[in-house]
């Protein structure tokens, strides 16, 4: 019985110490799952801080971008409208100089329309007296003989629409169909008696 005894308290000291060490052992695993646990605690707020500081520098670098952005835009806007301004100008001037150089043909043209009769080149064919301006949508319907008319002589007419030019310039459309109803005969006499 005594061995019965002793057999029993070894195995019961066997499942102590068994339980003693199953239980030390969950203790150090429990103590390094605890120290794990910490370090990741320390490693999550890490992180946490590190996420902060960079929100914090892309913010800070957002809200720079925001700005140069803003004066990038503001620099173009000047550049475009600094550019606007002188081309502006220089149409301005270059439409104001092709004003000037077409009123200054015009006024040449007119000029020369209105003193047509007292050249060489007309006096040679005409008579100034037989030319009759309009201006408009022709130049001179010449009576060519009229004057000899007047003075007694038995002489026909031949009636001339006349359109002077100067420079570049050529007839406008209407001057080209009164030109076309001419060349076709297209002409005709009327009395308006009131």
């Amino acid at each position: 019985m005594i061995y019965i005894f002793i057999i029993i308290c070894c195995l019961l000291m066997y499942f102590l110490w068994r339980k003693n060490s199953e239980s030390k052992a969950k203790d150090t695993k429990l103590a390094s799952l605890e120290k794990s646990l910490e370090r990741s605690h320390m490693d999550i707020s890490s992180l946490h801080a590190s996420i902060e500081s960079l929100t914090i520098t892309l913010s800070e670098k957002d809200h720079r971008f925001q700005e140069d952005r803003v004066l990038y835009k503001k620099n173009l806007e000047e550049h475009y409208t600094d550019q606007m301004e002188i081309w502006k100008k220089g149409e301005l001037e270059r439409a104001v100089k092709d004003s000037v150089n077409k009123s200054r043909s015009i006024l040449r043209g007119k000029t020369t329309e209105q003193l047509v009769p007292l050249t060489e080149e007309f006096l040679k064919e005409f008579i100034p007296s037989d030319a009759k301006f309009l201006g408009s949508p022709i130049d001179y319907v010449i009576f060519s003989g009229a004057g000899s008319v007047t003075d007694g002589e038995e002489k026909d007419i031949e009636i001339i629409f006349m359109d002077i030019k100067t420079g570049k310039a050529r007839l406008t459309k209407v001057q080209r169909a009164i030109k076309k109803a001419v060349e076709e005969k297209r002409i005709r006499w009327k009395t308006l008696e009131l």
